[in-house]
């Protein structure tokens, strides 16, 4: 059952990162924004944190864990890196990535067992910050006629004159 799981757990890494590389194409081809590297970083956190665990408890570390995630980042940026290689060249062999394409992706990580719900929380946080972010209220305020708004609303009337 353990080794099921572990199994499950390799497929749908590498089914992961095999989207990521064609997310990073997508972004390359289309010009969208200057590609920034962030599931190489995400993997490099892994990385580091597995090498604390190991310094902890060397005893009973696996070491076939952090072999398996520089293992997975090794792979990752020989891919990457040929993608980048031939979108440079025009190379035709490498199929562009649509739109279609990325939401199709999108949602074929969604669909994992293990991983995908967790994913689609992230992604529904992420617009839900992004709403916030760009939401506001237009208020409007009217001065009243008494005291030192006077001025003010005689100089409006004034301008609205015109």
């Amino acid at each position: 059952d353990k080794q099921k799981r572990i199994d499950q757990l390799k497929q749908e890494q590498q089914i992961i990162t095999d989207i990521n590389v064609k997310f990073a194409q997508f972004l390359r081809q289309s010009a969208i924004a200057i590609f920034n590297n962030v599931y190489a970083d995400y993997l490099d956190h892994f990385i580091e944190q597995e090498k604390i665990k190991k310094c902890v408890d060397p005893d009973n570390y696996d070491d076939e864990i952090l072999k398996g995630i520089e293992t997975s980042k090794i792979v990752y940026m020989e891919k990457i890196e040929a993608i980048k290689k031939a979108i440079e060249n025009n190379d035709p062999s490498v199929p562009p990535i649509s739109p279609e394409d990325i939401s199709n992706l999108e949602e074929q990580l969604y669909t994992l067992p293990i991983n995908g719900q967790t994913l689609k929380n992230i992604k529904d946080g992420a617009e839900r910050g992004l709403t916030n972010v760009f939401r506001y209220e237009e208020k409007s305020y009217w001065r009243s006629l008494s005291g030192e708004g006077r001025f003010m609303n005689r100089f409006i009337r004034f301008i609205r004159s015109f």
